[in-house]
């Protein structure tokens, strides 16, 4: 795990002992009024009660905390569009939410099982080519036995581990949520509604809530207080169990590699001396023995035929288009090559850049090949090193080829069809790029407040009562429609940066930092930013004046917020259903299918949007989504049973589209996997540092915060020694003496493309 996670994870734990202490403590002072301070549904403002009542420098201390935390609230509310927009919903509201998004999902599902029918190549491409496990009934709801049939195992080989993964994990999530909403539906819910006793709460989605129930209220908040607890142990015991089925799969993908990904190891950090591809032959040669290599290729730069082939495929693209609205029209299409060029022919122009190109193209590869016989010039610090048998290829990333750990690094390498060989061209100085890029990231993060402030402003400043009957409506899914259609944006700039600065051995890789980066902004202007506020700056201040008001402000904030999280859910439903729609693949195939054949029309418009509907940004939203589920568990236990039924929806939508609809992607054998398990395990950790604070707001003396924080140190310690648990990244040394010792043979090589002879190059 990384540092910084280590640092971040104990600054939790610190604060969170470090509030723990300092509440009990000061709750056992005489006369303390903490509790009557901090229920804002007292008549009288409990600022006034306090100082009434005290007049110890120690109570006046606590007093001007507690000022300090109703001024951000009160601050909050008159100019924070989400606390506004959260003020506003209640059971009226939820019900139409609730009615409109079923019925959203209803069309947007019909429409899709009417699709699947009649476009089975943009739906069911898979069964056409016989890479799906099973071919579905030609009917309108053959789908979803064909879904519910198709196991784990028969999804990863046909369309690859982590788009197995992908749909193990929905699987998961239903388990996790059907062991929380069992219990908190059943009887704590109820428990809330006829025992909690709190006067005011005029419907019943008030009446479930955590927020019903009255403060020192000691019994009903030490069985939520348990509850805590076991929500920790399942979570807990359910991920753990599932990492443990993963390995067995993990290990069977690694020893599964085909051709020549599992004979290939990834070489980085070359030394200058060893550039070239003798002295790195050279170099594991003397290590292994002559015998056990069969060949080294160091990574070289080759932009200027890069841009020659480029040149080539698109001058071949425009002939063919061009002498396809030739038979059209029957009229020569013209083109200007230049912006202020004059018109030429288009297909005698393209057919002399062909003519061109066939000359430069194998001067510059003979150039390239020439040079690279020397060490250093155009070779790079990367290289592919191609072994005799699996197994001298698995035991390659065993050994230490160096005592300096930046140089000689030997991992498993990405597929061969995604790499990005210009990342592993460039030059030692690209961590300077990767520092840039995480700046600008950084600025964004910081620039993305102020924007989701505009968003539900102007949803706020939107005069409903134009809207007539649609008035709930808009007030039900307002701020968040905009919240949605805005965060949608980001994965297109995140992927960007790090395609831009970001050094990246496959577009798998981008994919990957994508989900944490994702994840992340996601965790902040999601599940944090609504409940909290925006004004990270002021907040920052008080939390570093009194780290013991942290728990104070999540307690006082996010049990009003459970509501608006029950629509953002909501309308995930409806989202997760227009997906299932392929409405932009099937747009480009019928505007592709005007001038292309069958299958070159399908091969243009697939695969789907890789920023928003990629593996990377599906998976955060995925996790995320399970957070809200847990998060607002004891808050309120409508949030994960809505949750549930999100996840019944993605279940069934990308168990389908996964296998049977979507092209296969390169695989990185469980990475997301891995990541997605590990950010549940650090959301329930703020699932229980928040109920701290709620338990220490309504019971400072009692046992429920002192279970909550048992929970939190359980979860914490899950979550530290998680890596330590599994060892998954590569085979255990028992499992590499049992790979196959017999040489193997492929027809592919990783081996740069350009560098290819014609025959076999994208000529």
């Amino acid at each position: 795990m990384a540092k910084s996670s280590q640092i971040g994870l104990w600054a939790v734990l610190a604060l969170t002992c470090f509030g723990f202490v300092v509440a009990d403590a000061k709750v056992n002072q005489e006369e303390c009024e903490m509790p009557a301070l901090l229920n804002s549904m007292q008549p009288q403002p409990p600022l006034q009660v306090l100082l009434q009542k005290s007049s110890s420098s120690s109570k006046a201390g606590i007093a001007a905390e507690a000022i300090q935390v109703e001024h951000m609230a009160q601050k909050d509310l008159a100019r924070d569009g989400y606390a506004r927009m959260m003020k506003q919903l209640g059971m009226a509201e939820f019900l139409i939410g609730l009615v409109s998004n079923i019925l959203m999902c209803a069309i947007f599902l019909g429409v899709f099982m009417y699709m699947r029918l009649k476009y089975p190549v943009v739906y069911s491409n898979n069964v056409l080519i016989g890479v799906a496990p099973r071919k579905p009934e030609e009917t309108l709801f053959g789908w979803v036995a064909a879904t519910l049939e198709t196991s784990t195992d028969e999804a990863a080989q046909a369309v690859g581990l982590d788009s197995a993964l992908a749909i193990e994990f929905q699987a998961l999530c239903l388990r996790i949520l059907v062991v929380i909403c069992i219990p908190m539906l059943f009887i704590i819910a109820p428990l809330n509604c006829y025992f909690g006793s709190r006067s005011g709460a005029d419907n019943l989605l008030a009446r479930v809530t955590l927020d019903n129930v009255i403060d020192g209220h000691s019994w009903l908040l030490n069985l939520h207080g348990l509850a805590v607890l076991g929500i920790c142990y399942a979570v807990r015991t359910l991920v753990f169990q599932a990492q443990g089925e993963f390995l067995e799969r993990r290990f069977t993908w690694l020893k599964n590699l085909s051709g020549a990904r599992a004979t290939t190891v990834l070489v980085e950090g070359i030394p200058k001396a060893y550039r070239s591809d003798a002295k790195v032959l050279e170099f594991f040669s003397d290590i292994f023995g002559p015998e056990a290599i069969m060949q080294a290729d160091v990574v070289k730069r080759t932009e200027a035929l890069e841009g020659y082939l480029e040149n080539y495929v698109a001058a071949k693209a425009g002939k063919k288009e061009a002498e396809l609205q030739l038979e059209t029209s029957k009229v020569r299409p013209t083109m200007r090559p230049t912006w202020f060029g004059a018109s030429v022919d288009s297909i005698d122009y393209y057919s002399k850049e062909l003519t061109k190109l066939d000359g430069l193209i194998p001067q510059e590869r003979s150039r390239i090949k020439k040079e690279a016989a020397e060490v250093g010039g155009i070779n790079t610090r990367s290289a592919f090193v191609e072994f005799r048998t699996p197994r001298d290829a698995a035991v390659s990333k065993y050994v230490n080829h160096s005592a300096n750990k930046t140089e000689w690094v030997v991992s498993t390498p990405p597929d061969i069809h995604c790499i990005r060989w210009c990342d592993l061209r460039q030059k030692e100085d690209a961590n300077c790029g990767s520092l840039f890029g995480k700046f600008i990231i950084l600025c964004l993060f910081a620039c993305f407040a102020p924007i989701t402030v505009a968003i539900s402003d102007a949803a706020e400043a939107i005069d409903a009562g134009i809207l007539g009957p649609f008035e709930a409506l808009w007030n039900a899914q307002a701020a968040t429609i905009g919240l949605t259609i805005f965060l949608s944006m980001l994965p297109t700039v995140l992927l960007l940066i790090f395609r831009t600065f970001f050094t990246l051995r496959c577009e798998r890789v981008a994919q990957q930092k994508l989900h944490v980066y994702y994840f992340w902004f996601l965790v902040s202007f999601v599940l944090l930013t609504p409940p909290i506020g925006l004004n990270i700056v002021e907040l920052a201040a008080q939390v570093s004046a009194s780290p013991w008001s942290l728990f104070y402000i999540l307690a006082s904030k996010f049990p009003g917020a459970s509501c608006f999280f029950l629509n953002y859910l909501l309308l995930q439903w409806t989202v997760e259903c227009m997906s299932a729609m392929r409405y932009t693949n099937l747009g480009k195939y019928r505007l592709f299918r005007v001038l292309y054949e069958k299958e070159e029309a399908r091969q243009m418009a697939e695969p789907e949007d890789q920023d928003f509907y990629g593996l990377g940004a599906r998976s955060a939203c995925w996790t995320i989504n399970l957070l809200l589920g847990i998060v607002f568990a004891s808050l309120n236990p409508l949030v994960p049973a809505v949750a549930l039924c999100y996840f019944c929806i993605t279940r069934l939508v990308y168990g389908y589209l996964i296998v049977f609809a979507e092209t296969k992607k390169p695989d990185l054998g469980g990475l997301f996997w891995v990541t997605q398990l590990k950010h549940v395990l650090l959301g329930t950790v703020i699932y229980c540092a928040l109920m701290v604070g709620v338990f220490l707001k309504k019971d400072p003396t009692g046992m429920p915060s002192v279970l909550a924080f048992a929970g939190l140190l359980y979860m914490a310690s899950a979550y530290i020694y998680f890596d330590e648990y599994f060892f998954w990244e590569t085979l255990p040394f028992s499992e590499v003496a049992k790979c196959a010792d017999g040489p193997q043979t492929s027809s592919e090589s990783y081996a740069q493309p350009e560098l290819m002879e014609p025959t076999a190059s994208v000529k």
